[in-house]
C-alpha cells in the first residue's frame, strides 16, 4: 500500500494585508521567524493585481482594508476562481461577523491581539504542515 503523505514546500508563501503597518511588521516578523516566506501586499487591489506573479500558499488578511473590506476581497478572488486559504483579522470582531466570514469561505478568523503559537498553528494547519 502507497503512502499519502504530502510534499510541503520548506519554505510557503503566506500572503498579508493588513492596514495598520505595526500589525503588519509583526506579522512578517513572527512568519519569518517560522520558516514561512510572508510577503506583504499594500491592498485588496495590489494583492488582485499581483496574483499572475505570485501565487501566495494562504493569506492573513484584516478585515478591515483601506481600499475595500476584507470580505469584499474574498468575493472579487472567488468571482476570479481563486480560492487561496484565507486567516481574517480584526480588532473589531463579532460572532455576527465571524460567521460571515467563514460563510465566505474564510478558513479562521482571529480577533486581534493573537496569540503568536495559535496563529502559527492555524497557518501551518491551512498549509497541511
Amino acid at each position: 500500500m502507497q503512502s499519502k503523505t504530502k510534499t510541503i514546500p520548506a519554505h510557503s508563501l503566506v500572503g498579508v494585508i493588513y492596514d495598520d503597518p505595526v500589525v503588519r511588521k509583526k506579522l512578517v516578523a513572527l512568519l519569518g521567524r517560522s520558516a514561512l516566506d510572508p510577503e506583504v501586499f499594500d491592498s485588496g487591489e495590489d494583492l488582485l493585481a499581483k496574483l499572475d506573479k505570485s501565487s501566495p500558499d494562504c493569506l492573513i488578511v484584516g478585515l478591515e482594508l483601506s481600499d475595500q473590506s476584507g470580505l469584499e476581497l474574498m468575493k472579487k478572488m472567488h468571482k476570479r476562481g481563486l480560492k487561496i486559504p484565507t486567516i481574517f483579522l480584526s480588532e473589531k470582531g463579532n460572532v455576527p461577523t465571524a460567521v460571515a466570514a467563514i460563510r465566505h469561505g474564510a478558513a479562521d478568523f482571529i480577533q486581534l491581539p493573537w496569540v503568536d503559537r495559535q496563529l502559527l498553528n492555524k497557518v501551518e494547519k491551512l498549509l497541511g504542515r
